[in-house]
């Protein structure tokens, strides 16, 4: 059934929306997808905290205008759309993951800080640590030298344990 001219604007509304305040949005070609591989890649994203849709490239092209971004995507084929308010590396990752475990997704193109990145650009920046992983990589970095300190301040206190020990073993007392 055809969108009604108000239900395209309300569309367009609120991909204009997305493409504002979305921190990366991942298109995808999902040609092959089945109905039930379309449910699981939207809740593998759920779960990730990214959202997909599937729009019309006029109305995606409509509201990049709107939204004030130069891009122009010339892409002729039925797109999904993976965006995130999050995190810029997650759509890209949850994309090129179900695109390798399928082999029917194919990654297009994306926005990111308003520029449009190819295909390939998408799948590098899918290899990139997403922004929980690099706060537990900073935690770690931190929290070595302490745990250091904490290990050679202890290694004092092991070394005298084993001394009083030895002694204690040579001179057969029982404390």
């Amino acid at each position: 059934m055809a969108k009604t001219r108000v239900q395209k604007e309300q569309t367009v509304s609120e991909l204009t929306d997305i493409l504002k305040n979305s921190k990366g949005v991942v298109f995808a070609d999902y040609r092959g997808l089945s109905v039930k591989e379309i449910s699981e890649l939207r809740k593998r994203a759920r779960a990730e905290g990214t959202k997909v849709l599937v729009a019309k490239l006029t109305l995606v092209r409509k509201a990049l205008k709107d939204a004030g971004l130069d891009i122009n995507l010339d892409m002729e084929v039925p797109t999904a759309m993976a965006y995130s308010m999050d995190d810029e590396v997650t759509p890209a990752k949850i994309l090129a993951k179900f695109a390798a475990d399928t082999k029917k997704l194919e990654l297009l193109a994306g926005i990111f800080e308003g520029k449009l990145l190819g295909s390939v650009e998408i799948k590098a920046l899918s290899k990139l640590p997403g922004k929980q992983e690099l706060r537990g990589q900073v935690v770690s970095v931190i929290a070595g030298p302490m745990r250091g300190l904490v290990l050679v301040m202890s290694g004092v206190q092991r070394s005298l344990l084993y001394a009083l020990k030895a002694i204690v073993e040579k001179t057969g007392t029982t404390a």
